[in-house]
């Protein structure tokens, strides 16, 4: 595929044995926007196709089954004196259905959502609003909240030449920086938290997850701390995070307000939730 946003992610990352990456280079990831109703469009279709991939995978699960059962028999036919002869023709007949594996779906999901992020899984609409436009009233908001004190000023101002844009998009997209359409970009708490019994859930990279977070294995912060690590980062419903550290770059969407705080191995996009969507913005990381 021409572009893969997770691999992306990963390149930007140091280290071997655990491979992390820092905010400051996810705010400057190249980001393939489109109008928002395209926006609202491609999430539908892409839902749509990774329903059908997830039936598939059911459908293939229960292939899979059967295959184990046939090439077991195959294998114990196999073994017999005098049986080979007979066996090898029937492991060629059947050879598609005795070695197959989940690869094929893994390839298909990622083909959808390349599809989708270089504008070619929908129509365009030509009555559309133009990206540029949600930028510029991104931009002009930004402002607005910068003036009243009400986020932080990017410390640098991140650029990107023509030369590093991928691939060509429609003629209504634009291609931006996360943090262009952002409000906040940052990772979670740098200091150790201290972590108590129960209280309020503390994220770390093991519970972002490309289907969610995940709580089966969290750790937890009492009220003060909760509050004194939401100061530096404070994901609510609707925001993105993505896994910066160990596994880097599994994607997901938060579900509810003031439930989370997170340490340094997760990392908070704190997206225009008005003008780009966040499963928009999760399918195409």
């Amino acid at each position: 595929f021409i572009l893969s946003h997770r691999q992306n992610i990963y390149d930007r990352g140091t280290g071997s044995t655990f491979p992390s990456v820092s905010y400051n280079k996810i705010r400057s990831i190249l980001y393939p926007l489109p109008p928002l109703a395209e926006q609202k469009r491609i999430v539908a279709r892409v839902d749509e196709l990774l329903g059908q991939t997830a039936v598939l995978a059911q459908q293939l699960e229960a292939v899979n089954e059967q295959r184990r059962g046939m090439n077991t028999d195959v294998l114990h036919q196999l073994t017999q004196p005098g049986k080979a002869a007979t066996v090898f023709p029937l492991i060629q007949r059947h050879f598609d259905r005795l070695y197959v594996d989940a690869e094929t779906i893994a390839e298909l999901k990622q083909a959808i959502l390349q599809t989708a992020v270089q504008g070619r899984l929908v129509p365009q609409d030509p009555y559309d609003e133009p990206a540029s436009v949600l930028l510029e009233r991104i931009q002009a908001e930004k402002k607005r909240l910068i003036k009243q004190g009400e986020i932080r000023k990017s410390r640098n101002s991140i650029t990107f030449s023509e030369n590093e844009v991928p691939y060509t998009i429609p003629t209504k997209w634009s291609w931006c920086n996360i943090d262009d359409i952002s409000y906040k970009v940052t990772d979670g708490e740098h200091s150790t938290p201290i972590r108590s019994d129960e209280g309020y859930y503390l994220l770390s990279a093991r519970n972002v997850t490309n289907e969610g977070i995940d709580l089966s294995n969290v750790d937890f912060v009492q009220q003060e701390e909760f509050d004194r690590i939401r100061k530096r980062c404070d994901p609510d419903k609707g925001d993105v995070l993505i896994s910066c550290s160990g596994s880097v770059g599994r994607v997901a969407i938060v579900d509810e307000n003031y439930k989370y705080v997170m340490v340094r191995s997760a990392a908070l996009v704190k997206h225009d939730q008005t003008n780009v969507k966040s499963e928009y913005l999760a399918y195409a990381l």
